[in-house]
């Protein structure tokens, strides 16, 4: 089940697909998608039947992070620190589930998405290839344009 959060308004410039926005369930391939102000109900339904709720425990991925390394680095400066004590984004979502449904069986899933993330589809390998032309394209430039008395902000640039 997906729940979405978002509008096409909110994720203008963020290179998020319209068809994700427009057609969620079309797009990601997951059997249902309903509007946010329906999840409480469904997680009650969830609850109310024995069954558990699968959420991440671990920070997403974004950009060039690893969520490993992300959620040590969060443990260590946010949440076990004495100080501060603060919960990460996820595991404030994993209490206020607990705290809303004391019954709810919550359990983690971010090494089973981790582990999902391994494998590419034909279109995200098409893109990592482009990428990586690209990038081998861009260095060569940088190559050919190298010579004594270049700064690294000419080459750059």
């Amino acid at each position: 089940m997906l729940f979405f959060t978002t509008t096409e308004a909110e994720t203008d410039g963020q290179a998020i697909p319209l068809a994700l926005i427009r057609q969620p369930v079309d797009y990601t391939g997951i059997e249902r998608a309903l509007p946010l102000d329906q999840f409480a109900s469904f997680v009650a339904s969830l609850v109310n039947r024995g069954r558990p709720v699968y959420t991440m425990f671990k920070p997403e991925e974004l950009g060039r992070e690893n969520s490993n390394e992300k959620f040590n680095a969060l443990q260590k400066s946010m949440t076990l620190n004495v100080w501060d004590g603060r919960l990460t984004r996820e595991l404030q979502f994993v209490k206020q589930l607990r705290d809303r449904f004391p019954q709810a069986d919550v359990r983690d899933r971010s090494a089973m998405v981790w582990n999902l993330r391994k494998y590419k589809s034909a279109a995200e390998l098409a893109l990592m290839r482009e990428s990586a032309r690209l990038g081998v394209e861009a260095h060569r430039a940088v190559m050919q344009s190298t010579r004594p008395g270049i700064t690294e902000r000419s080459l750059a640039a």
